[in-house]
């Protein structure tokens, strides 16, 4: 390693700070690359903020030819005897660095005005990534912590267009490991369409009212939020309702997973979900005990039927500004 090491520090509004750490290695002649991640509070700590997974599928050597980037690659297993899985040698680091990647190891002209936008794009998807990361962090903090899942700790912009008046409780939340989830038949068939991956961070989390019981299997994308948390849904009451037997828990997942507005897919949507969750496992709860002989869950928000339409659809949807739930159009 060439004694000449370069640092580029990053620091978001809160003031947790990103150090990109370039080093060249003199034998193989390319740029080696890592991060170090400074954190303001000392709680930050898990696999979101990990060096490996906070680099995992960003996709800067998107800003490259693939072809340069597959030679490139192939070349690092045949030198250095290594998978890019294995190597903090990436692809877009050398052209950052002027190094050329196809032929490797050669120096390439680049004007300073090309050099310049290459390195803004790298600082702002490496910053923003950061930023996403830090307060996907901060909500799991809130969350695992059951206890802090208030509404004094959730932002207010998500509390001010849910019922103000919540029962259904998060009793937990807690990581969940691949090989757990894959023991379970029924997600076979979402690993095998690659819609959830080994790399995707996994979580658990439990809602409860009175003896009705709702699990969440969460899985977190790398990218997030730009592709927003999947969860799978089981509730446990009168049998056991997952999306395979039940239309309602279907619905309740479309929910949840699909009908979320653009202006609130932002860093702030996984929280979103488990809040909007709650609310809408209290309504359904409300709903599904109207139609029987004497309701375990009496009524406590508004809605104009339990059910609706041939479907018998629930009303799953929520207007703020007339504080009642209706059906889906």
């Amino acid at each position: 390693e060439h004694p000449l090491t370069v640092v580029i520090k990053l620091k978001t509004e809160g003031g947790d700070e990103l150090r990109m750490i370039f080093s060249y290695l003199t034998v193989p002649q390319i740029v080696d690359f890592k991060i170090k991640i400074v954190a303001r509070n000392s709680t930050f700590t898990g696999e979101v903020l990990e060096a490996s997974s906070l680099l995992n599928n960003l996709q800067l050597d998107a800003l490259l030819p693939a072809k340069q980037t597959h030679n490139f690659e192939s070349w690092i297993m045949e030198k250095m005897g290594k998978t890019k899985d294995d190597t903090n040698t990436y692809a877009w680091v050398q052209k950052v660095a002027g190094i050329s990647i196809d032929p490797p190891g050669k120096e390439i002209e680049m004007s300073s005005n090309q050099r310049d936008v290459l390195i803004r794009s790298v600082v702002k998807a490496t910053l923003e990534r950061f930023e996403h990361r830090v307060s996907l962090q901060e909500q799991l903090n809130t969350m695992i912590h059951s206890k802090s899942f208030k509404q004094e700790n959730i932002p207010k912009e998500i509390v001010n267009i849910y019922p103000q008046k919540i029962k259904s409780k998060l009793k937990s939340f807690e990581p969940f490991t691949w090989e757990q989830f894959c023991q379970n038949s029924e997600h076979s068939d979402l690993v095998t369409k690659g819609v959830i991956h080994s790399n995707d961070f996994l979580y658990k989390c439990v809602i409860t009212r009175g003896i009705a019981t709702l699990t969440g299997l969460i899985a977190v994308k790398a990218s997030y939020p730009d592709d927003t948390p999947i969860f799978i849904l089981t509730l446990a009451w009168k049998d056991r309702w997952n999306s395979s037997n039940n239309e309602w828990i279907r619905d309740l997942e479309r929910e949840i997973n699909v009908e979320i507005e653009e202006q609130h897919k932002n860093k702030s949507v996984l929280i979103h979900q488990v809040y909007k969750l709650s609310a809408l496992l209290d309504v359904m709860l409300e709903c599904i005990s109207a139609m029987d002989p004497e309701p375990l869950f009496t009524k406590e928000h508004n809605f104009e039927v339990p059910v609706d339409g041939r479907q018998r659809k629930l009303p799953l949807v929520y207007d703020p500004v007339n504080c009642m739930f209706t059906t889906r159009s």
